[in-house]
């Protein structure tokens, strides 16, 4: 789980304080669930899930068992993080990557 943790936080460009302040702990014991040495509780399990809008299977790597078990884990990931855009910036996204498509083709 800590490495999915740590591959989240990155891409959502936040650091290890900031996702221990979301908790309400500290930022060692944030380190900890990272680095493998401490388990998160469910409490907080859930409010990484809403932090990261993830499900809990997802944070503690259970295979998804969805119509997106195919994806990569970045390919969740970029889902997920679509997923949290409102619609002005889901629609430019939509953009950017239909036009890098046309001139890739």
């Amino acid at each position: 789980m800590g490495e999915i943790l740590k591959k989240l936080r990155i891409l959502n460009k936040k650091s290890q304080k900031e996702v221990a302040e979301n908790l309400n702990i500290s930022a060692p014991a944030y380190f900890k669930y990272e680095n493998g040495e401490s388990k998160p509780t469910i409490e907080n399990l859930i409010k990484l899930a809403d932090f990261y809008n993830v499900s809990i299977d997802f944070l503690v790597g259970r295979p998804y068992s969805s119509e997106f078990s195919y994806l990569s884990e970045e390919e969740k990931i970029l889902v997920s993080n679509f997923r949290q855009l409102n619609t002005y910036n889901q629609a430019k996204i939509i953009g950017e990557v239909t036009g890098i498509l046309i001139a890739q083709n």
